[in-house]
Order: C-alpha cells, then sequence, then structure tokens
C-alpha cells in the first residue's frame, strides 16, 4: 500500500522530531530549534518532547503564547478543510469566513492580559469563531475586536482551557 502524502509527511515529521531531539542535546537549545527557528508551537509536539520544554513555552509573552496556538490550531482547521468536499465547504462557509477573519485580527486587538486569557484556551481559534457565529453579527468580520472584549471583560469559561496552564495558575496563587 503505497501511504498518502499526509501519511508520509506524518513520517517526515517523526522523523525530523527524532533527529533533531537526538542531535540537540540541552533542552534550551532544542527550545530555540524547535521554537525560534522551525516555529512549532507546543500543541504540535509530541508528549516526550513537550515535557522538555513545557517552562520554556510557558515563560514565553502572552501575545507569543496565543500566537503560537492560533496558528497550530489554524494548520488543524487547513487540514480538516482539505478534507472536505466543494459542497461540504459551501455548507460551512461562514465558519471559514469567521475563522480566517479571527486569525487575521486577533493579534492585532488583544491586550497582554486578554492574550494570557485567550492562551488559556485549548482551541482560542474555534471558542472566539462559534461565539461570534453564535451572535447575530457572524457576517460582519469588523466586530472580532468587540467580541474578544466581551468574552475577556465576561471571563467565559464555557470553552475548555489547558489543564497545564490552570494547574500553574492553582499552584501561583497557594505560593
Amino acid at each position: 500500500m503505497i501511504p498518502t502524502a499526509h501519511e508520509r509527511l506524518q513520517e517526515l515529521h517523526e522523523k525530523m522530531l527524532d533527529w533533531i531531539c537526538e542531535h540537540i542535546k540541552e533542552d534550551e537549545d532544542l527550545f530555540h530549534a524547535l521554537y525560534g527557528r522551525i516555529g512549532f508551537a507546543q500543541s504540535e509536539l509530541d508528549p516526550e518532547i513537550e515535557c522538555r520544554l513545557y517552562k520554556m513555552y510557558n515563560a514565553l509573552p502572552p501575545k507569543e503564547k496565543l500566537e503560537l496556538k492560533v496558528k497550530a490550531e489554524y494548520a488543524e482547521f487547513l487540514s480538516f478543510w482539505r478534507t472536505l468536499s466543494a459542497d461540504e465547504l459551501i455548507d460551512i462557509a461562514p465558519k471559514v469566513a469567521v475563522v480566517n477573519a479571527v486569525k487575521d485580527q486577533i493579534m492585532g486587538c488583544v491586550s497582554d492580559d486578554q492574550a494570557a486569557y485567550f492562551a488559556r484556551f485549548s482551541e482560542p481559534l474555534e471558542a472566539i469563531s462559534e461565539r461570534i457565529l453564535e451572535s447575530d453579527y457572524a457576517h460582519e468580520s469588523e466586530l472580532v475586536p468587540l467580541c474578544l472584549g466581551n468574552m475577556y471583560d465576561a471571563q467565559d469559561g464555557g470553552y475548555s482551557f489547558d489543564e497545564d496552564e490552570d494547574q500553574d495558575e492553582v499552584i501561583e496563587q497557594t505560593m
């Protein structure tokens, strides 16, 4: 059986990460290679590598953490959308438009505090785009900053947060 392009890319991805991790022993150097040079988000790494680099990713400024999460989640959206037929894409066109608008605008309209809040979401693009789609103004992409502000002000915990982020906050509050 000939592997599909996706399977082959996955195989190459795993081999590349294995090689990099084998040849870069120091965690800080590995972090700079994977994050600084290649641009991997924490969620794109396998759990073993993620554990090695956890503290360094969490030390990133909030906007950088959010930007990495948004890029990784958007790549997942793109991969999913590529599997859909034309009719299926037409059916979800409003969501595609909103996800693209959020991706394009989010980094330019969040404060550091807002970025820290949204970086805690396990899927910030999904959460924000769903909130916009639930509103009566889903067709107006210029309302993305308003939606972000409203979600932040309400501290709407109706979406799943990364457990590690919540755990760090609890630990910090008890110290």
